[in-house]
């Protein structure tokens, strides 16, 4: 059998050529964010946390100023959009603090504020568990003054006020045995600030203001920032991100120089495998040697890392900022600019989660996608279906065989 194959012209085949070029391209190339709120204002948003696919994030529901409005903790999930109620205060109670890590979501309960000390005596602060994949809640621990936890794998750390004391120490529980274990040798600055990131635990000293990282395993602790106190100058890291290998904190210093005082703020990552610090531009994401004037007197705080991805929030006008996202190794620095204020910024694999505001109103959560990236899960997104792709494909060619045989 003989097969007449069409003759197709120059001009049709450059045609098809296009075509397939078209349609086998990615949709957007790598390192592409899309920015979307995924919350109402009501109720209001406080801040937000964010693994794999879940994102958690407390609100108020009335006004968040007044420390008397429920409270609530909800779970989104960025595959779907679906938002579920996992928790809510209770009377006299308040809660705040969620964490999440994996399936676990971790959280807790503090009598309300300016309320009469005989209405708060017999009230217990209460660390709470959440399981996201089976939906069940409960309590881990109660005491008058447990408060902050933080979650990573198994294990939990909380803040604890010893009897007698005005700083706060911490407390270890393993999730798989039920065991909670007294670390009163670490003195804390701000419990609330404490993060916890496998076998390693971040956290200011309260005597002395060092950033400082214990190792759980073992038992060791390492000053990688130390305050700075001298006759003329004041330093101290004002703020800090744990996660993986890296360290990403900023350190405000203030200088006096007879009648002139001048205030400056650094960025820094450390390195906790080779224990050593790299200055970084907070302007630019880029590492530096030393800071420049303009860099110096920028405005930026939040930074945050899930040890593959760093980033912080550079102010950029008055309600209006840019969250900055790049790695470690400062490749491919992306800009975000956000016509807002930005708060409690989160990043997990390909996403980034924060509060945003504008002029302190109508707060929303937003979150940030990389596109073109593979996911943190087992459970494949959901995927555009290939079918328009074919149909044009065809379609296209078919004409340019027609325009072969009548041209």
């Amino acid at each position: 059998m003989q097969v007449t194959i069409p003759k197709i012209s120059r001009r049709s085949g450059w045609l098809i050529l296009a075509v397939c070029l078209l349609l086998c391209a990615p949709a957007a190339a790598a390192g592409n964010w899309t920015v979307e709120t995924i919350s109402g204002t009501t109720p209001e948003p406080i801040a937000a946390d964010v693994s794999e696919r879940t994102i958690v994030y407390s609100v108020a529901w009335g006004d968040a100023i007044n420390s008397s409005t429920p409270r609530g903790i909800l779970l989104c999930d960025a595959y779907t959009g679906k938002t579920t109620v996992i928790a809510n205060s209770t009377e006299k109670m308040t809660l705040t603090g969620a964490n999440l890590d994996g399936d676990h979501v971790v959280w807790f309960d503090e009598p309300q504020l300016l309320l009469d000390e005989n209405e708060t005596a017999n009230l217990l602060n209460t660390i709470y568990l959440s399981s996201v994949s089976e939906g069940t809640t409960k309590e881990v621990y109660s005491s008058p003054t447990a408060e902050w936890p933080k979650v990573s794998g198994d294990t939990i750390v909380w803040g604890e006020y010893p009897e007698d004391s005005w700083t706060a120490s911490l407390v270890l529980y393993d999730i798989s045995e039920g065991a909670a274990k007294d670390l009163l040798h670490l003195r804390v600055l701000d419990a609330a600030a404490v993060v916890l990131d496998g076998d390693t635990i971040a956290y200011q000293d309260a005597d002395t203001g060092d950033l400082t990282l214990y190792d759980i395993i073992a038992n060791v602790t390492t000053v990688i920032a130390p305050a700075v106190q001298t006759n003329t100058a004041h330093a101290m890291v004002d703020d800090f991100a744990m996660g993986g290998d890296y360290v990403l904190y900023t350190t405000r210093t203030l200088t006096e120089d007879g009648k002139k005082r001048d205030e400056t703020t650094t960025l820094s990552l450390y390195t906790i495998s080779t224990n050593t610090t790299e200055l970084l531009s907070p302007t630019k994401g880029l590492v530096e040697e030393t800071e420049t004037k303009t860099e110096l007197a920028a405005t930026f705080d939040s930074p945050f890392t899930d040890g593959t991805t760093i980033g912080w929030v550079l102010a950029t006008g008055i309600s209006t900022s840019d969250v900055i996202i790049t790695t470690p190794g400062g490749d491919d620095p992306t800009l975000l600019a956000i016509d807002g204020d930005v708060a409690f910024p989160a990043v997990d694999g390909n996403r980034v989660v924060w509060v945003e505001s504008k002029l302190f109103q109508n707060s929303h959560v937003v979150l940030a996608t990389e596109e073109n990236t593979v996911t943190m899960t087992d459970t494949p997104e959901p995927t555009p279906t290939p079918g328009f792709g074919i149909a044009a494909l065809g379609a296209l060619a078919a004409l340019a065989l027609r325009r072969g045989k009548t041209e």
